[in-house]
């Protein structure tokens, strides 16, 4: 059964311990479903009762934290990589106001600061999403269900945008699909020694012809 294993997980840790009218567990069985959350949900008591709850709960993305290195992060950013997009925006660090209500008035300064986050241009899975992240220096990660992967920096809030904008993912063929056959292993294998290309019939003779 494909619920079988991954409810079998959210049990054990006690991911999906509440009610959808008091959930205060519903991000973490969310994440802890993941994509299977459609499916599955039933086997926890977790569906919404209507088609539009089920429309705002369903998971577009994971997050997580990580073990961040702002300077890292920073550093690796900093210039243009072919690998993943570089998006920058201001984000409010506070709110200062005048404590002297004496004092003439003026324009409060709202200190900002710039939230960095990156997307990495192929489709990758979560778990590698989370490593990638983390080897950067990230503060935390979003990953899309389309196999998007966004690392977070530290002045960002929310997990960053919660949009998938990697510019070469989603893939036409489904990196994500575990009917595919191959190991990412595999497939850097074949790319290595050639094997994609048609392998000549003769390549493979191993002498049954050759007389004796």
């Amino acid at each position: 059964m494909v619920c079988g294993s991954v409810v079998s997980k959210c049990l054990l840790t006690q991911s999906c311990q509440c009610k959808l009218n008091d959930c205060h567990c519903c991000k973490d069985c969310l994440n802890c479903l993941g994509e299977l959350y459609t499916e599955c949900c039933g086997c926890l008591d977790m569906c919404p009762k209507h088609q539009d709850a089920l429309s705002s709960l369903t998971p577009r993305s994971e997050i997580g934290d990580v073990d961040g290195l702002p300077e890292l992060f920073d550093t690796i950013t900093a210039e243009d990589d072919e690998e993943w997009s570089t998006i920058r925006f201001p984000m409010r660090a506070g709110l200062k106001t005048p404590t002297d209500s004496q004092a003439p008035r003026q324009k409060s300064q709202v200190p900002t600061v710039n939230c960095t986050v990156i997307y990495v241009n192929s489709c990758i899975r979560s778990n590698k999403c989370k490593l990638q992240c983390e080897s950067m220096g990230a503060n935390s990660y979003r990953w899309f269900h389309d196999g998007c992967c966004e690392c977070v920096g530290a002045h960002c809030l929310n997990y960053g945008i919660n949009e998938s904008r990697c510019s070469a993912c989603p893939e036409e063929q489904e990196l994500l699909n575990a009917e595919t056959g191959y190991s990412d292993a595999e497939q850097d294998l074949e790319r290595l020694f050639g094997f994609e290309d048609e392998v000549p019939n003769d390549m493979w003779d191993y002498g049954e012809d050759d007389d004796m």
